[in-house]
C-alpha cells in the first residue's frame, strides 16, 4: 500500500498524517501522496529535488536545470485538470504573461513546455520552469511582524508598484494581488526586496486580436478580499483593478485586519461593492497610522474608477511624497525608471475623514431580500447593481445598510426643499427595475462621518419600516414625503416608535399611477414666473413654419424634424402653443425628462390601438410586465417596441390625423430614442407629424429636418419685459445679461418690478440676492456645457483671473474649454483695463456661477489651480487656499508653512501672521502633526501680542498645551509655558506669573536648555523690573546674555540681539541714560553683522528715544530717520509708527505745530493699517494737544 505523507508549502516540513496544521509553523497542509517524481530526472532537463507545494491547477518542485545546474522551480498541470481545455490554456497564459514582464521584482520564466508524453498518451502535462524565490511569502511576515515602520511599508508598496507598472505597459492587469503572492527576501545589499508571484489570473487589459478571455462570462476571477468592485461584478478590468488590490493590502499592513470580512463570498463581495471602508486608523491594531498612507489607501480603494487613484505609478508618486516629506529611506528604483515614471495625469488627494456631524435630509432605506433572488453572489451583484444603478440617475450614491440592503440619503449637500420628492422618485424608478423591492422614507436629522450616513434614529425607523413594507411597496413617513407634490401618497394608518406619545403619521404610494401626471387637485405655492404667463414674443415665424407641419399633416402629408434650442428659449411653450393652434388633431406629448416617457407614449396612444400579437410588448412596456416574464433578450424587446410602436401609429394616422411632439429627446433614455426611430422613419411615409425638441445638438438624427430656434433681438426683448413690468426700464447694458434668453428676460423684468435693478447697471441685493439669482440661472442654462464650466473656474480663481491659468484649470473638467476671448465676446467677461486679465462684471455674476460647479468639480478645479498656480510660481498662500477649498489639508498646510519661509524673507508682515495661523488652525486637525502645530503657535504668538491680539493669543496658548502634552516633548512645553507667561506680563499679571515662571525655569535646569533658559531669564527681568527691582532684572539679562553667547549660532545670535535690546530699554526707564545709549549701540552693531533689520530699525528708534529724554533732538531726528527707512524696508509698521510719532513729538517740543500734526497724523494712519490700538489712542491724543495749542 502506498504510503503518504503532509508536506507544508511554506517551510516544506514533512508532517504526520493525522494533522491539519503544519507541525513546523503552524500553516494549514494539505495531504498529498508519495511522488514518484522526487529525485527523477523530468523531460531529461529538470532533476527534480523536492516538492514545495500543490496549487488549484499544478503542482510545484523545486528542481535543479541541467546541465547549467541552475536551481528553478517547476510548476507542472496537474493530470485531473487537463480534461478540461480551458485549464491547459489558462496554465499557458500564465507562463505568456510572466514571460512578457522583464522586471528584477518579477520571477523570470526559464522555459514553458509539454513533457513527453507516456506510453499510450498523445501528449505530455504542460509545464513551466521559473525562477526559485528563496524568501517569505508577506502573508507570513505580516501575521509575525506586525507593526510595520512607514518606512518598510513604502519600501516594499515602491517595488510592487515599479512592477505592476511594467505589466500594466504591456496591457497586463495581475488582477490576483495578496500576501501570498508576494515573496519578499533579504539580499546582501538590499532589504526587504519583492517578488510578485502567479501571474495565473492576469488578463490583457483590453483583449486584442487573437486574445479571447478564458474565464466564464460574468464569473468573477480573484480573491475575495482583494477583489475590485468591477471584479466582484464580473465586469470588465483594468489597471485600476490592481490599483484597488494595493489599496487593500495596504490598508492590511497598516491596520493588521483587511478592510472587509464577511462570512461568504457573497457578503464579502457586497461589501466591496457598497461598502465605504472604515479608516485604518480606528480598526488598527497599532497605535500609530500615518494619515498619509491612510489617504493613499482609501483613494485606492474608491468603489467609482473615476475617483479611484488612477495608476500604480501615481501610487507611487504618492508615496514618493510621503518620502519626500519625512525623508525615510525607500528602495532606489532609478535603474528601472522611464521618462513615464516622471511623468504622468495630475491627480487629485482625497481629504483626510474628519469626524461626525449632523445634518438634514431624507434617507430612503431599500430591502431587497426577496425568494426571487437566488442565493448566489452572481444574482446578488446583479441585484444590487440594478438598484445602485437606478438611484444614481438621481445623483445620490447608495450605501450598503445589511446584507442585501440599502440606504440612500437625499439633501446632504443642503436642503432645497425637493428632499422628498426626488426620494419618491427616484424609489419609484428603482421599482421599474426590481419590482420586488421593499422601501420605506423618512426625514430629520441623521449623523454623517466622510459623507457617509451613520446609524441613527432617522435611519433605524426607515429600516424597521422597510422590513415591515411588503414587497413592491413604498412607505413615506410624514417628514420623509415633506413638500412632495406627487399624485398617488395615500394616507394609511399611523405608526409608533419606540413609545413616542405622538404617533407618525405614514403614506403610501399608488404604485398604479404616473408620477408626471398632473395632480389637478394638489395645491402648490403659486410661482410668480409662469412660462403660461408670458406673450410669444419673437417667435411668430418659427409658430408659422410649425403650424404649417401640423396643416400638412391633417392633409396626410407627414414629416419628422428637430427643434434645437439651449434651455429657456421656448421650446416646450412652442408645443403647447401649437397643440392649442391646432386641436382638431391628435396629439401626443412625452416629456423624456420623465422616468416613465416610453411608458406615458405607450398609454396615450392606447392600449387597444395595438396589435394583439403585441400585447405582451405592451404590458412590458406599461410596467405590468417585467422582463423576466417575457423570453425575450433586451435587443429584442427594443425591436418589438419599434415594430409595436409603427403599426401602432401607422393605424391610428388612418383614423385621424396624429402629432407626436416628445420634449427633450437628449435628456431621454436610450430605449426611447431607440424605440422612437421607428416613428421619425414612418412619418413620411404614413403622414403622420413628429416633433421633437433638444438642447442644440452636433448633428441631427437621420429621417429628421433641423429647426434651430434664435436668440431674441433686443427689440424683442424689450416688448416681452415690457409686457412684465412697462414702469422699470432695464438699462441696455444689462439686458445683455438675458442673452436673448426668453426666460432670462422674464427674471430680469421681475427683478426689475421688485426694485432690485439699480440705473447704474449694477445689480444690487437690497437684503435678497437670491431673488435675483434666477436671472444669471437663466443666463448660464442657455450657454453651452463649455461656456458654463469656464465660467464656473473663473468664479473659483479669483476676482482678476489670468488667461492662461483659466483655460489651463479649465481643461480639469471640461475637455475643450471656452477661450477667454470667447467669454469675453460673448459679454460674459470683461478685461481689465490696467492688466490682460479678466473678471465678472459683477460680484452676483460670479458667486451663481461658482455655485452652479458641483461639490466634485469644485474640488478639482480648486486642486487644479492650485498645481498650476504653483507652476507659475505664485504666492506659497494663494496656491495653499487652492489646496485648502480643493480639501487637500495636508498639501495647503504644506503651502502655508512654505509661505511662512517666503513673507518672513520678504518682510511681509500681514501675510506672514496669515500663514501662521491658517497653518496652526488646519494643522489641529491633522494626527500627527502635534509637534509642528505647536512650533507654529509659538513663531506665531510674538507676533499676535505686538497687534494686540491678546484674546487670539490666550485661545492658541490652551490648544498648544494640550498639543504638547500629547506630543510629550518636555521641551516643547516649557516653550509653550513661556509664552503664556509672557501673555500675562503684557496683561500686567505680575505677581501671577511668578511662580508659573519659576517652575519653567527649574524645568528648563533640568533639561540643560541654555537658548531656554536665557529666554526665561529675559522674562523674569521683565517681572523683576516691574516689580521695581532693576537691579535684579539687569542681572537676569546678563545671564541670559552671557548663556546666549555660549552658542554660536544664528538663532543665539538673533536672541542676543533681542536681549540687549530688552536691557537698554530696562536702562533708560531706570533713567541710566548713556548705559542705555550705549547698550542700544551695541544692539545696533550685533543686529548689522547678523543682517537682522527688524533689530536694528528698532535699536535706531529706541537711541532716538534716549537722544530725546535728554533734549538732544537734532541727533535724535538723525537716528529717527534712519531708523525709519530701516523699518519700512523690513515692514516692521509698528516701529514705524513709534518712529512717526517720536518725530512727531519732537516737533512739538519745539512749536512747529504744522510738523507736529503731520507726524501724528501719519503715525495715526500706520497705527490704524496694523490695528495698534494703543497707538490709536495715543496719536489722537496729542492731535487734540496740537490743535488746541496746548502742546
Amino acid at each position: 500500500m502506498e504510503s503518504t505523507i503532509i508536506v507544508c508549502a511554506i517551510c516544506k516540513t514533512q508532517n504526520p498524517l493525522n494533522v491539519d496544521t503544519c507541525i513546523n509553523c503552524g500553516e494549514p497542509v494539505a495531504v498529498a501522496k508519495a511522488d514518484n517524481l522526487i529525485g527523477s530526472l523530468f523531460n531529461n532537463k529538470y532533476q527534480i529535488e523536492r516538492k514545495l507545494g500543490i496549487g488549484g491547477m499544478g503542482t510545484v518542485y523545486l528542481a535543479s536545470q541541467q546541465p547549467l545546474n541552475r536551481v528553478c522551480v517547476l510548476k507542472l498541470l496537474n493530470k485531473d485538470v487537463l480534461s478540461d481545455p480551458a485549464n491547459s490554456k489558462r496554465f499557458k497564459r500564465e507562463a505568456e504573461m510572466s514571460s512578457k514582464i522583464w522586471h528584477p521584482n518579477a520571477v523570470q520564466i526559464y522555459d514553458f513546455d509539454n513533457a513527453a508524453p507516456k506510453p499510450g498518451e498523445d501528449e505530455g502535462a504542460p509545464f513551466i520552469a521559473m525562477e526559485y524565490i528563496d524568501g517569505r511569502p508577506l502573508s507570513k511576515i505580516i501575521k509575525s511582524e506586525f507593526p510595520f515602520e512607514d518606512s518598510r511599508i513604502i519600501r516594499i508598496f515602491t517595488q510592487l508598484c515599479d512592477v505592476l507598472a511594467a505589466g500594466h505597459k504591456l496591457g497586463i492587469v495581475h488582477r490576483d494581488l495578496k500576501p501570498d503572492n508576494i515573496m519578499v527576501l533579504d539580499l546582501p545589499t538590499e532589504k526587504d526586496f519583492v517578488k510578485l508571484l502567479d501571474f495565473g489570473l492576469a488578463k490583457f487589459a483590453e483583449p486584442g486580436e487573437g486574445q479571447t478571455e478564458i474565464t466564464q462570462a460574468g464569473w468573477a476571477l480573484g480573491t475575495p478580499k482583494y477583489m475590485a468592485p468591477e471584479q466582484c461584478r464580473g465586469q470588465a478590468i483594468s489597471a485600476q483593478t490592481d490599483v484597488y488590490a494595493l489599496g487593500v493590502l495596504l490598508y492590511y499592513m497598516m491596520a493588521g485586519v483587511l478592510p472587509f470580512e464577511g462570512d461568504s463570498v457573497a457578503a464579502l463581495m457586497v461589501k466591496h461593492t457598497m461598502e465605504k471602508p472604515v479608516p485604518p486608523s480606528r480598526r488598527a491594531r497599532s497605535d500609530a497610522i500615518n494619515p498619509e498612507l491612510e489617504r493613499i489607501a482609501l483613494w485606492a480603494m474608491e468603489k467609482k474608477l473615476e475617483e479611484r487613484l488612477p495608476s500604480v505609478k501615481e501610487f507611487k508618486r504618492s508615496l514618493d511624497r510621503i518620502l519626500d516629506s519625512t525623508g525615510a529611506t525607500g528602495v532606489d528604483t532609478g535603474a528601472f525608471g522611464t521618462i513615464g515614471d516622471l511623468i504622468g495625469d495630475t491627480a487629485g488627494i482625497l481629504a483626510v475623514d474628519g469626524g461626525t456631524e449632523s445634518r438634514e435630509a431624507v434617507v430612503a432605506v431599500i430591502d431587497l431580500v426577496s425568494e426571487d433572488v437566488p442565493d448566489s453572489p452572481e444574482a446578488i451583484l446583479s441585484c444590487v447593481g440594478k438598484a445602485s444603478d437606478a438611484l444614481m440617475e438621481y445623483d445620490v450614491r447608495p450605501e450598503r445598510a445589511g446584507e442585501l440592503r440599502l440606504k440612500v440619503a437625499f439633501g446632504l449637500d443642503g436642503i432645497h426643499g425637493d428632499e422628498g420628492e426626488k426620494a419618491i422618485r427616484a424609489c419609484r424608478n428603482l421599482m421599474s427595475v426590481i419590482p420586488y423591492a421593499s422601501i420605506a422614507i423618512h426625514g430629520g436629522i441623521v449623523e454623517v462621518r466622510s459623507g457617509s450616513v451613520q446609524s441613527c434614529a432617522v435611519v433605524d425607523l426607515a429600516e424597521r419600516l422597510a422590513l415591515a413594507a411588503p414587497a413592491g411597496q413604498i412607505l413615506i413617513t410624514e417628514d420623509g414625503g415633506r413638500n412632495a407634490n406627487i399624485p398617488g401618497l395615500r394616507a394609511i394608518a399611523p405608526y409608533r416608535y419606540k413609545g413616542e406619545r405622538k404617533p407618525i403619521r405614514m403614506f403610501e404610494l399608488d404604485m398604479r399611477v404616473d408620477l408626471d401626471k398632473v395632480d389637478e387637485t394638489a395645491t402648490t405655492a403659486p410661482n410668480p414666473i409662469q412660462e403660461e404667463d408670458w406673450p410669444l414674443v419673437g417667435r411668430d415665424e418659427l409658430m408659422h413654419r410649425l403650424v404649417g407641419f401640423a396643416d400638412d399633416a391633417l392633409n396626410r402629408k407627414g414629416l419628422a424634424a428637430l427643434m434645437c434650442g439651449t434651455s429657456g428659449m421656448g421650446k416646450t411653450r412652442c408645443l403647447r402653443e401649437l397643440r392649442s393652434a391646432r386641436p382638431n388633431m391628435q396629439w401626443i406629448f412625452v416629456s423624456a425628462r420623465s422616468r416613465d416617457a416610453l411608458r406615458k407614449l405607450f398609454r396615450d396612444l392606447g392600449q387597444e390601438n395595438f396589435k394583439p400579437e403585441h400585447q405582451h410588448i405592451v404590458q412590458w412596456a406599461l410596467g405590468e410586465l417585467t422582463d423576466g416574464y417575457i423570453d425575450l433578450g433586451p435587443d429584442e424587446l427594443v425591436r418589438g417596441a419599434l415594430v409595436a410602436l409603427r403599426e401602432c401609429v401607422e393605424n391610428l394616422v388612418k383614423q385621424k390625423p396624429i402629432g407626436i411632439l416628445i420634449d427633450d429627446i437628449d435628456s431621454g433614455d436610450s430605449l426611447l430614442r431607440a424605440t422612437s426611430q421607428g416613428i421619425i422613419e414612418d412619418a413620411t411615409r404614413v403622414g403622420s407629424l413628429v416633433l421633437m425638441t433638444s438642447r442644440p445638438l452636433r448633428t441631427t438624427p437621420q429621417g429628421m429636418s433641423r429647426i434651430d430656434i434664435p436668440a431674441l433681438l433686443l427689440d424683442d426683448c424689450y416688448k416681452l419685459a415690457n409686457s412684465i413690468d412697462s414702469d422699470n426700464a432695464i438699462p441696455a447694458q444689462l439686458m445683455r445679461v438675458a442673452g436673448g434668453v426668453p426666460a432670462a428676460v422674464v427674471h430680469l423684468s421681475h427683478a426689475a418690478k421688485e426694485g432690485l435693478i439699480k440705473s447704474d447697471s449694477q445689480f444690487e441685493s437690497t437684503g435678497d440676492g437670491s431673488r435675483l439669482r434666477p436671472v444669471y440661472e437663466a443666463w448660464l442654462d442657455a450657454v453651452p456645457k463649455n461656456v458654463r464650466a469656464s465660467l464656473g473656474v473663473t468664479a473659483a480663481l479669483g476676482s482678476l483671473v489670468d488667461p492662461d491659468v483659466l483655460e489651463k484649470v479649465a481643461q480639469a473638467i471640461v475637455p475643450t474649454p471656452a477661450l477667454t476671448n470667447e467669454l469675453v465676446h460673448r459679454g460674459m467677461l470683461v478685461r481689465d483695463p490696467t492688466s490682460s486679465r479678466v473678471r465678472f462684471s459683477s460680484k452676483l455674476e460670479a458667486e451663481v456661477a461658482y455655485a452652479r460647479l458641483s461639490r466634485g468639480h469644485r474640488s478639482t478645479v480648486h486642486r487644479q489651480a492650485a498645481l498650476v498656480l504653483a507652476q507659475k510660481g505664485i504666492d506659497p498662500d494663494v496656491v495653499a487656499e487652492h489646496f485648502e477649498k480643493a480639501g487637500d489639508t495636508s498639501e495647503a498646510l504644506d503651502k502655508y508653512r512654505e509661505g511662512t519661509n517666503v513673507y518672513a524673507e520678504r518682510k511681509e508682515r500681514h501675510r506672514l501672521v496669515h500663514c501662521y495661523r491658517k497653518a496652526c488652525a488646519l494643522a489641529l486637525d491633522l494626527p500627527g502633526e502635534e509637534s509642528r502645530f505647536v512650533e507654529d503657535v509659538l513663531a506665531l504668538i510674538p507676533m499676535l501680542l505686538e497687534a494686540g491680539k491678546v484674546g487670539d493669543v490666550e485661545t492658541l496658548i490652551e490648544k498648544a498645551e494640550d498639543a504638547a502634552k500629547t506630543v510629550g516633548e518636555p521641551r516643547l512645553k516649557v516653550q509653550v509655558t513661556a509664552q503664556r507667561v509672557q501673555l500675562m506680563i503684557s496683561q500686567n499679571l505680575f505677581q501671577e506669573a511668578g511662580p508659573i515662571l519659576n517652575d519653567a525655569l527649574a524645568k528648563a535646569r533640568e533639561l540643560r536648555d541654555g537658548s531656554l533658559l536665557s529666554d526665561l531669564l529675559a522674562q523674569a527681568a521683565e517681572v523683576a523690573e516691574r516689580d521695581g527691582r532693576v537691579e535684579a532684572a539687569i542681572k537676569y539679562l546678563s545671564t541670559a546674555l552671557e548663556l546666549s553667547g555660549r552658542v554660536n549660532n544664528q538663532q543665539s545670535r538673533n536672541q542676543a540681539v533681542g536681549h540687549l535690546g530688552s536691557l537698554g530699554r530696562i536702562l533708560f526707564r531706570a533713567s541710566q541714560f548713556e548705559k542705555a545709549q550705549a547698550t542700544f549701540r551695541q544692539q545696533q552693531e550685533a543686529a548689522r553683522k547678523i543682517n537682522n533689520r527688524m533689530e536694528e530699525g528698532r535699536a535706531l528708534v529706541n537711541e532716538a528715544a534716549v537722544l530725546q529724554s535728554r533734549e538732544q533732538y537734532d541727533s535724535a531726528l538723525e537716528r529717527l530717520s534712519i531708523g525709519l527707512d530701516v523699518s519700512r524696508s523690513v515692514g516692521d509698521l509698528l516701529t514705524v509708527s513709534k518712529a512717526q510719532h517720536n518725530t512727531a513729538h519732537i516737533y512739538a517740543r519745539r512749536g512747529d505745530a504744522n510738523l507736529a500734526r503731520k507726524g501724528f497724523e501719519e503715525s495715526l494712519h500706520t497705527a490704524r493699517s496694523i490695528r495698534w490700538r494703543e497707538g490709536v489712542a495715543m496719536n489722537h491724543a496729542w492731535l487734540k494737544k496740537v490743535s488746541s495749542g496746548s502742546s
